[in-house]
């Protein structure tokens, strides 16, 4: 309709483009597990992977197991389904020998970690930013600390950094703060606008002068980008790119597979050639793609997928039973997924999650508004209150996420953490009981057959 990156329409992106220290040339090869994309045969396209998967494959050990496994800012145990397993999973030391945690929160996953290392929250900690610019022209911005960290906090960063000088590997920065000063003294604008402490004292800087980016697809390419060494034209699909950045071996290999059919090759991609001309078109993310704004995929078809958009129901849609009934999940505005149950005046506005109902649903199976009812999965059951409204649709119940927490502190669960102190005089005035419950105890780890995320229905 003519409504992509033009004003008014739906934009690409405009964001910054920081320059940054990248560390040390020789780093040492990482190596990984073949755990992060589930099971063999079950997802079709894991491009950005199946991290609920995770403990389900370290459980079945086919694809190997971590000797440690530490995460970030993450609780593995809540955010995802079947609670059960993902706690059993994280206790049973013949699956994972050590665990450890980096999060600012004691919350259920950290309640099972071996070693703690306690995280700084965003008020406490040194960063640059590239988010996306609403008015399509770049910004660049930092955060700083406000308020000094809390006990032996420490931004996980600068831990980082203390243990990359041990390792023999030195990243050319010893903090986080160093990271953020070298970043605004390399990064062009801001170096001229005065570099890091115009950015301590301002906090913003963008180019005055810069309009704002529209059309970029439009773009021609020039013509000595495509006589670079190793670019190549892909009669198949008319994309100009460079097989050295493939996984091909070789120019040849490069044109017999072709771009689609060779490994990685969407890194090469420099440009789509219609109508004689090679524009910027929209370059590929993660698969094989072509320049074009794809409707028909050739990478769907050759999944033996539909090439075209095409609704096609969840597997177990399919098998339901009469009197069974789709339970989904969902988040409400005043809560941001698991995080923010401990912050104290969110929760008081959100901290209860009836079972909501459809009244011709509620009235097929006896559920009056207020009920307590037993919502039952392959899983198990959980207990809650039902909230008869017309919100939902008919042969559904929705469950929102956020609540039930066992973890996380007095005003998510009602449960101290260790160390906590007694030291807000607020809790005095915490006048709720309820915690509500957790849908995610019932809801597997399945995942969607096509691009692998969870289900959650």
């Amino acid at each position: 309709t003519g409504n992509i990156d033009n004003p008014g329409g739906r934009c690409r992106p405009a964001g910054a483009k920081w320059k940054y220290p990248k560390g040390p040339k020789n780093k040492p090869k990482a190596k990984k597990l073949n755990i992060i994309n589930g099971f063999k045969g079950q997802i079709a396209l894991p491009n950005h992977h199946a991290s609920h998967q995770v403990f389900n494959m370290i459980k079945d050990g086919s694809a190997g197991r971590p000797e440690v496994y530490m995460w970030y800012c993450y609780s593995p145990v809540y955010a995802n389904g079947d609670c059960k397993t993902n706690i059993e999973v994280l206790k049973d030391e013949k699956l994972i020998p050590y665990t450890v945690c980096v999060n600012p929160f004691y919350d259920e996953a950290a309640a099972l970690a071996d070693i703690i290392l306690p995280d700084v929250t965003y008020l406490e900690k040194w960063d640059w930013e590239d988010m996306v610019s609403p008015t399509q022209v770049p910004e660049f911005y930092i955060r700083q600390p406000l308020v000094k960290a809390l006990g032996e906090s420490r931004d996980f960063c600068d831990v980082a950094c203390d243990l990359a000088e041990r390792m023999g590997f030195p990243l050319g920065f010893k903090s986080k703060e160093e990271f953020v000063r070298k970043s605004c003294e390399m990064t062009p604008g801001v170096k001229e606008a005065g570099g890091f402490e115009y950015m301590k004292k301002h906090g913003v800087w963008h180019d005055p002068k810069a309009k704002p980016k529209y059309y970029s697809y439009k773009k021609e390419v020039k013509a000595d980008h495509l006589k670079k060494d190793g670019v190549i034209l892909d009669e198949v699909t008319g994309v100009y790119w460079n097989w050295k950045k493939s996984k091909a071996k070789s120019a040849d290999e490069a044109k017999e597979k072709g771009y689609e059919h060779t490994k990685k090759s969407y890194k090469g991609y420099v440009g789509q050639k219609i109508d004689g001309k090679v524009y910027k078109g929209f370059k590929p993310d993660k698969v094989n793609k072509s320049g074009y704004f794809e409707i028909y995929s050739n990478i769907m078809k050759g999944k033996g997928l539909p090439a075209l958009p095409t609704y096609v129901a969840i597997p177990g849609h399919k098998e339901m039973k009469n009197d069974e009934l789709v339970l989904t999940t969902y988040k409400v505005p005043v809560q941001i997924h698991s995080r923010s149950s401990n912050c104290k005046w969110l929760t008081e506005i959100y901290h209860d999650n009836p079972a909501r109902i459809n009244p011709k649903t509620a009235s097929s199976i006896g559920v009056k508004d207020g009920d307590m009812i037993k919502v039952r999965s392959e899983l198990g059951e959980i207990k809650t209150r039902a909230k008869v409204t017309g919100q939902v649709v008919p042969g559904v119940v929705a469950i929102s996420h956020h609540c039930g927490h066992w973890e996380y502190g007095r005003y998510a669960s009602g449960k101290k953490a260790p160390f906590a102190g007694d030291n807000d005089p607020d809790l005095k005035l915490k006048w709720w009981k309820k915690n509500g419950v957790h849908p995610n105890w019932i809801i597997p780890n399945k995942p969607d057959p096509i691009n692998g995320q969870m289900r959650w229905m």
